[in-house]
């Protein structure tokens, strides 16, 4: 485990090195807040409020390791669509970005969601405060609309059971919408593309009627018919997108009450899963014995595929100041509906028979194993607080109940033969899951530099699954288990601060979290059994983590953040599959499941780091951070493994710089740089590591008081990765470089 152990470790050492050193020598580049929002102190520093600890504080005075990401960098960076461009780069924070918005996920510190399975994500998901991860297969990440007109995003990493509760076992996320303010502005952003003639326009429009009412629209509309991804058989590309959403919010203050209503809607078609085939002789000598592999980000398909993301979202957000204590409350419904139809064995009629004339046999290959995969999850969430100071006493207590339905479909159809006539299977699964559970903190100053605050929360899980399988096409009824998940938690957060001096915060803290139990919903293959059964169901994951961190403030404007911390887990929830695959008797790709694989470790370090400047005329800032973790399975079928989705190094950068360059016009330039190596895919044999990735991604302009016109790439050095892998199969990056232009008005 030595840091200077290899040439690779001493290589990427120098990388995070290079992140922040590199950004000094880089002073003119970055993202910069435009002219007029600029101040003469650190507002990443100073300035920044979060709502970590669900009430209101500086991020400086916070004791747990978070990075938040302002609304004014997102729009410096330009045109922000997708959960990787907006984490990507934050220490501890993997993005499994799977090539398909449909399955991508993400894991913090090493807690992730077993990919491409039912398990609920292990990072908790939330947007203005409301819970928006469940779901048996598209609630692991973000939508497109989550990151539509943000005013910031928090990102908190380490075990945050006590306040947020279920699944907020590596970290949580919380993406805070821009509400309306009292005055009118606005924006437009015209975006094109040039490589992948992407159009994307985006309107936000703010209107205050009075000092009491005031509204805000949002539109948001992508139109991109080239990608990456090419699905041979029918000439068309895989990765593209089409649709947009609609935003409509009301905000109402009157004295000491605040009422915000916001209302949203997206309809959208999304890149499908592009997987191409990498079947080596050796694979399976007698099927495939001159082995066979298809062009690079290229793949055979009887059918042509489809994906789709709609969602509608009600979020009511209400404050009132009660004189003693302020009552904050949420409401929402959200409704996510997924769809994502593919070709499970990557043949075609066509491409099976040029195989076979290679001399690969491939007799037990069937071209027309497809896959259709759907989820609509419906869900009400709602949470309320009171929190209060009493002399040194600051204190808090609430309550939160999360109601979701769920229902998944899994069609696989195959070709039927005078050995097994079935056509395929379809799989139904209904989701019901009521949590609720009551909360409070605590925090006393003993003195000026130390104070201790206590986290408690008790949750109550009831989740019911209708899980049938039939025969495609029929009412056969092939299995139909009914498995019950309850569970009653009780996790907690203890956190002791200390202040040596104004500028300057050390922590220590211990705190337990959990991930919810679930089933197994895939079905089996349609044609001969796995080579490993699928297990119905697991139970939960439960975490203890032990932290320490430090955050100072330097003179001109420099900020440093550090943590360190370990984690336990018992019960860990671990992703693996059935053995299947287009070279044995199962003849498809392979199916995933999740089980409890006994006790884990986890570990890390953390940097967070930044610095404003002023050079010749205009201002700057530079950033830097990094992380190093690892972990391992200490017990269980899974022993001596590293844990999954934890790469050993991730770091990043960036560089901004923004100067007048006449009386009225001012140039800016940014860049920024993130990196990942090393950690395994999944704990599923063969094992394959993540696939080393670096990506620069820089921008320039010039803006007056209401215009900007910038260019931009993204991946400049054109990195191309593997995204992931199996015996036969790989999938690559789906963002080489590109290249665009944008045009803002602002008033």
């Amino acid at each position: 485990m030595g840091f200077g152990r290899n040439k690779a470790n001493k290589l990427w050492l120098r990388r995070l090195g290079m992140a922040g050193t590199a950004a000094t020598a880089l002073a003119g580049l970055g993202d910069i807040r435009p002219a007029h929002a600029q101040s003469t102190e650190n507002p990443a520093v100073a300035e920044i409020l979060v709502t970590a600890r669900k009430r209101e504080e500086r991020l400086v005075d916070v004791p747990l390791a978070a990075t938040v990401i302002t609304g004014d960098d997102l729009l410096a960076r330009g045109t922000v669509a997708d959960p990787n461009q907006l984490l990507a780069g934050t220490p501890g924070l993997l993005f499994n970005n799977t090539g398909a918005p449909t399955t991508s996920e993400m894991s913090i510190r090493g807690s992730g969601t077993g990919r491409a399975t039912g398990a609920d994500s292990g990072v908790g998901l939330y947007r203005n405060g409301v819970y928006i991860g469940g779901g048996i297969q598209f609630g692991k990440t973000f939508m497109r609309a989550d990151l539509f007109d943000l005013e910031r995003a928090e990102v908190l990493r380490g075990t945050q059971g006590a306040l947020y509760g279920r699944n907020a076992v590596g970290g949580a996320i919380n993406l805070i919408s821009a509400r309306p303010v009292f005055n009118d502005n606005g924006r437009i952003d015209l975006d094109y593309g040039t490589t992948l003639e992407r159009k994307t326009l985006q309107v936000v429009i703010n209107h205050a009627f009075n000092d009491e009412i005031a509204v805000r629209l949002g539109l948001d509309l992508t139109d991109q018919d080239k990608g990456f991804f090419r699905n041979l058989d029918f000439n068309r590309y895989q990765d593209i997108i089409h649709g947009g959403l609609g935003r409509i919010q009301v905000r109402y203050r009157h004295e000491k009450f605040d009422l915000n209503l916001l209302a949203e809607t997206q309809s959208l078609d999304v890149p499908g899963v592009p997987s191409q085939l990498t079947i080596l002789p050796t694979a399976q000598a007698n099927l495939f014995p001159k082995g066979f592999f298809t062009p690079q980000r290229s793949f055979y398909s009887s059918i042509p595929g489809r994906a789709y993301l709609n969602v509608q979202n009600v979020i009511a957000n209400g404050v009132y100041d009660l004189g003693w204590a302020t009552l904050s409350g949420t409401s929402s419904w959200r409704k996510r509906e997924g769809l994502s139809v593919s070709d499970n064995d990557l043949f075609s009629t066509a491409s099976l028979a040029a195989v076979r004339a290679l001399g690969n046999p491939a007799a037990t290959s069937d071209p027309n194993i497809n896959a259709t995969v759907g989820d609509r999850t419906v869900s009400y969430y709602n949470e309320a607080h009171l929190t209060g100071v009493v002399g040194k006493l600051v204190w808090l207590a609430g309550f939160d109940y999360l109601d979701l339905t769920d229902h998944f479909l899994q069609d696989l159809s195959r070709t039927p033969t005078a050995a097994n006539r079935s056509p395929g299977t379809a799989s139904r699964t209904l989701q019901k899951w009521k949590s609720a559970a009551a909360y409070g903190s605590a925090g006393y100053d003993f003195t000026d530099q130390w104070n201790v605050t206590g986290e408690v929360r008790y949750t109550d899980d009831n989740k019911k699954f209708n899980v049938a399988i039939y025969t495609l096409g029929t009412t056969t009824l092939l299995s139909a288990p009914h498995p019950v998940a309850k569970s009653n938690k009780v996790d907690h957060n203890i956190t002791v601060r200390f202040k040596p001096w104004s500028q300057m915060m050390l922590y220590v803290k211990e705190g337990t979290g959990y991930r919810v139990a679930g089933v197994n919903a895939q079905n089996a293959p349609a044609s001969p059994p796995a080579l490993k059964p699928v297990p119905q169901s697991y139970g939960n994951e439960d975490s203890r983590t032990y932290e320490i961190g430090l955050k100072t403030t330097l003179p001109q404007g420099v900020y440093i953040g550090l943590a360190g911390y370990r984690t336990k887990v018992s019960n860990a929830l671990a992703q693996d599959n059935n053995g299947c695959s287009v070279t044995n008797a199962c003849a498809q790709l392979v199916t995933n499941f999740v089980t409890n694989s006994g006790t884990a470790r986890a570990w890390g370090v953390e940097l967070d780091s930044s610095y404003r400047f002023s050079l010749m005329g205009g201002a700057g800032r530079l950033a830097a951070s990094g992380s190093k973790q690892g972990g391992h399975f200490k017990s269980g079928i899974y022993k001596g493994l590293k844990l999954p989705q934890t790469p050993r190094y991730i770091v990043s950068g960036s560089a901004s710089y923004a100067r007048p360059l006449t009386d009225s016009l001012q140039g800016f330039v940014n860049v920024n740089y993130r990196a990942q190596q090393g950690g395994l895919q999944d704990v599923s044999v063969p094992a394959f590591e993540i696939s080393p990735r670096e990506t620069t991604d820089l921008r320039l302009g010039v803006r007056n008081a209401h215009w900007e016109l910038a260019g931009y790439m993204n991946n400049v050095t054109n990195d191309n990765y593997v995204l992931f892998r199996t015996a036969t199969t790989l999938r690559n990056n789906g963002d080489l470089r590109t290249s665009g232009v944008q045009l803002r008005y602002t008033w």
